[in-house]
């Protein structure tokens, strides 16, 4: 299974450590050094629409896990699936 995890702070690397012992291909973007010792990382990826659309086109990945809230909350996962690719992330509470 290949996994492209977005994001680049503390919970980013837990989900990537968490990742690592059971998945065969992971991948961050843009990750940290620490998520590098465990994924490839793309540091050159902002974590915006057009190049999260463009990465997940070329990874292919089975799932988009998007860790931080802001691209949850400005629709981010909405382009990783127009790429065929199922986004998972945190959602905010009903009101």
């Amino acid at each position: 299974m290949r996994i492209l995890v977005i994001g680049s702070g503390g919970r980013e690397h837990a989900i990537v450590r968490a990742l690592s012992q059971e998945v065969d291909s992971l991948h961050a973007a843009p990750g940290n050094p620490g998520i590098a010792a465990l994924a490839e990382t793309y540091p050159d990826t902002a974590p915006v629409p057009d190049q999260i659309l463009r990465l997940a086109r070329k990874l292919s990945p089975d799932l988009v896990v998007i860790g931080p809230e802001a691209p949850l909350v400005a629709g981010r996962p909405t382009p990783c699936g127009r790429a065929a690719s199922p986004a998972s992330g945190l959602m905010p509470a009903p009101p």
